[in-house]
């Protein structure tokens, strides 16, 4: 299993702590000196530093790939949830702003969202998640928030338009921390969709192998109990058309997968072949990059990801290269733009 942080076993009932939704974009430029994942998991470490508890884990949302679009590589927004005593909320925030310009790319745009969500609005948001609510239902402010973090996905969202949804929303603060800012768009984007509750993977490697560490088998229903025991927050295992997995069913051990978040859970979907549940990897999930082998070239400018956890295997390759870029259609070579999109 990854290495995850190391969570306290709080609960917010009992310690009346407050959520909040910390997201952050555009960190890096074309060096690939630093990467938004690596930031945001520092920022995530902070808040359990302060006594904060982690729920589940840092979510990487995928933002639109488009020309008029800027970003480096991915577009991709890294966000994450603690509960935390409402007194620390502002110290969590200098902090993260305090480890942006630390660690942010010279040339980069940062842009950085906290959501102090209110307990209302709270209670809306998991019981449309899980329950299904029609949309009036659901806190206005929430709505709005997911709408701009969907809305992201396919179409191009200004700054302006950002920071207009943003002030419309009396506990979210967003702001930006050099270059032209322009990372606030993804920022408020990722929180919108975090809150939303079905978008984006959960960050690093999972090997579940280690999860069951010297087992030769495991089930379906011990797999989502120790994850239950790692991760403070909802966990499920489901088959690809997102029903529930039969507790009892085994659990394949020889393969990394890579959980989502689904229904406001932390979700693994599997694939079972033979009576046997095997955890679908970025590729099984229709993830972009997933191109053809035209990409497995390797030349001599080949250097790893700078974030590992976006190495699609453990092959040298285009796929896995620092130099590439994500596109609509596949990748786009930074360093030899002959090679063309897939």
């Amino acid at each position: 299993m990854r290495a995850h942080l190391m969570n306290r076993p709080i609960e917010r009932v009992e310690e009346g702590l407050a959520s909040v939704v910390v997201a952050v974009d555009d960190t890096d430029d074309a060096t690939r000196c630093t990467s938004t994942g690596e930031i945001a998991s520092l920022i995530a470490a902070a808040a359990v530093d302060l006594g904060g508890c982690l729920r589940l884990e840092v979510t990487r949302h995928q933002l639109l790939l488009r020309d008029d679009v800027p970003y480096t590589s991915h577009n991709s927004s890294m966000v994450f949830e603690a509960l935390m005593h409402p007194g620390f909320i502002d110290d969590l925030r200098e902090r993260a702003i305090a480890i942006i310009a630390a660690h942010r790319a010279e040339t980069s745009d940062p842009g950085l969202c906290f959501a102090c969500v209110p307990a209302q609005a709270e209670r809306g948001r998991c019981t449309a998640a899980s329950a299904g609510l029609e949309a009036q239902e659901v806190d206005p402010a929430v709505s709005e928030l997911v709408s701009f973090g969907r809305r992201a996905k396919v179409e191009f969202c200004s700054k302006e338009a950002a920071y207009a949804l943003a002030a419309r929303v009396p506990w979210v603060v967003l702001s930006e921390h050099g270059g032209d800012g322009a990372g606030v768009v993804g920022a408020l984007a990722g929180v919108g969709l975090r809150l939303g509750g079905c978008d984006g993977r959960f960050r690093g490697k999972w090997n579940f192998a280690k999860l069951c560490a010297g087992e030769l088998s495991c089930s379906v229903g011990a797999v989502e109990r120790r994850l239950a025991r790692d991760f403070r927050g909802p966990v499920q295992l489901v088959d690809e058309q997102g029903a529930p997995l039969d507790p009892a069913l085994p659990f394949s051990l020889d393969a990394e997968g890579k959980p989502i978040l689904y229904d406001g859970a932390l979700t693994v979907v599997c694939d079972v072949v033979d009576g046997v549940a095997h955890p679908c990897s970025k590729i099984d999930l229709g993830e972009i990059g997933n191109v053809g082998e035209s990409w497995s070239r390797v030349c001599s400018s080949f250097e790893w990801d700078n974030d590992a956890e976006e190495c699609l295997d453990r092959t040298p390759s285009c796929k896995n290269c620092l130099h590439r870029r994500w596109v609509a259609g596949g990748f786009q070579c930074a360093r030899n733009r002959a090679i063309g999109s897939a």
